[in-house]
């Protein structure tokens, strides 16, 4: 299970990995977000890169 953010609430677990996923990409080609749905709760993961590199990622986030 993942542990998830959602503003405004306590921590909730949900199992990211049995959801549906889409992907958004910078204009170099690396993965910029990955984002998927849990009924009416749009969960997102951020990637941040340094000189081309992979440097980071977020938590899910809820929208």
């Amino acid at each position: 299970m993942t542990r998830l953010y959602s503003p405004g609430t306590s921590l909730s677990f949900i199992e990211t990995d049995a959801l549906a996923k889409t992907y958004a990409y910078n204009a170099d080609g690396t993965l910029k977000t990955e984002t998927c749905v849990n009924g009416t709760t749009t969960l997102v993961k951020t990637y941040t890169y340094t000189a081309g590199k992979l440097t980071g990622e977020s938590a899910w986030v809820a929208q």
